[in-house]
């Protein structure tokens, strides 16, 4: 397997699969770990830090236990899904991600985005968009526009419709795959 060309460290990768057994490729990255894994939630860490969190809507499991304390807000990327499942039920934008301050990468599935206006403060440079729902394309268009160091938007066709308000400067790239991570 050749490695990647571009610069941009791999994240890993990471599947549940039917049993319920974690299987975890981290490509090239030889330190990582798993931090926490419940029904819920799973946390991944690069040197023993907080990278990746792959989640429901619901994290109190990990915030009420107190284990992470604020380096839990310090991920690098979140991966919030609607369900583990196949099935999608549509979730909101959940108001802890406001807490997030170091995040680089956000991918919604399954999400509704009438509440999108919670990302405005985040510095995420690269969002992922699949299977998504909203009312108002102009208002998903204008958040997205103002996020100062968004680059790069990752989408499939749920969103469409917001693709032609956005701004030059976010360069766009169609997801071709069907996987949640």
């Amino acid at each position: 397997m050749e490695k990647p060309k571009n610069k941009r460290r791999q994240v890993p990768h990471s599947d549940i699969r039917g049993s319920g057994f974690l299987n975890i490729d981290w490509g090239d990255e030889q330190n990582g770990s798993v931090l926490h894994f419940d029904s819920r939630s799973i946390l991944l860490a690069i040197d023993g830090t907080p990278h990746t969190l792959v989640t429901k809507p619901d994290i109190s499991g990990m915030t009420d236990s107190g284990k992470f304390g604020e380096e839990l807000y310090e991920v690098k990327r979140i991966v919030l899904l609607s369900t583990f499942g196949s099935e999608i039920v549509y979730c909101s934008i959940p108001i802890w991600i406001t807490r997030f301050k170091k995040l680089d990468e956000l991918q919604l599935t399954g999400v509704q985005l009438d509440d999108i206006r919670l990302i405005h403060d985040l510095p995420i440079t690269r969002l992922v968009l699949k299977d998504v729902i909203f009312d108002r394309p102009t208002s998903i268009a204008t958040v997205l526009n103002g996020l100062p160091t968004l680059k790069r938007v990752i989408y499939d066709p749920s969103i469409y419709a917001v693709i032609p308000l956005l701004s030059d400067r976010i360069v766009l790239e169609i997801s071709e795959e069907k996987e949640n991570g």
